[in-house]
């Protein structure tokens, strides 16, 4: 009797090794979709999970770090990625694409750690009240419109805290308990002490959050 045929002579299964026909895998699938056979239920979920505990697949490699790269190989990626070389090349947002990406990340923390938020409907309000406006001119005025990192004078100036916007708030918050955030913001007196603010021109302002987000990054 040759291979793949029992003593009646009708054939067996699938031997190993046998390539399947178009017309077999369609048979096979509609079988499996009539049958439901593609979705395992829960109990069987179960008996598989019981089954597996405490085997290891590849032990040869499961316990194996990722691999460092060092910086000479990090240095030759990137400079292999410059210029044309580089995929995105050329390429640049649509004005559409812009706007879906910032409406998606309005509210969400930042990546580092979720401890820089961007400001709330609240604080923005509170920032453009006419009190926050009146506070900034007045440093401005103190300080004859010159940055007090760099020395320039005019340009795009911007009034910093010295003692955090957002640090200050939360002490509104935590004294003035009865009131709401904008109302407790415009009575706390602290929040709008002149020498508690200084002028900086935009690079320097810039600049200075960025180590402050850089060295909290390292804690």
């Amino acid at each position: 009797m040759p291979k793949g045929y029992r003593k009646d002579g009708s054939k067996l299964g699938f031997q190993k090794g046998h390539i399947f026909t178009k017309e077999e895998t369609n048979k096979i699938i509609i079988t499996r979709k009539k049958n439901n056979s593609y979705k395992q239920s829960e109990a069987t979920k179960k008996k598989i999970s019981i089954a597996n505990k405490g085997k290891h697949f590849s032990p040869s490699t499961e316990f194996k770090k990722r691999r460092k790269l060092t910086k000479e190989f990090k240095n030759k990626i990137s400079l292999s990625l410059m210029g044309k070389n580089n995929p995105l090349f050329g390429k640049h947002h649509s004005q559409e694409a812009k706007i879906k990406m910032s409406l998606a990340k309005k509210g969400k923390p930042s990546h580092k750690k979720g401890k820089f938020l961007k400001n709330t409907p609240i604080q923005i309000l509170i920032r453009s009240s006419n009190k926050s406006i009146q506070w900034r001119q007045k440093i401005f005025i103190r300080d004859n419109f010159t940055c007090q990192k760099c020395s320039k004078c005019g340009g795009i100036l911007e009034a910093h805290h010295i003692k955090g916007f957002k640090k200050l708030l939360q002490e509104a918050k935590v004294l003035l308990p009865l009131f709401s955030l904008y109302d407790a913001a415009m009575l706390y007196s602290p929040l709008w002490d002149i020498n508690n603010g200084q002028t900086l021109c935009k690079n320097c302002h810039k600049d200075y959050h960025k180590k402050k987000r850089e060295y909290v990054g390292k804690k």
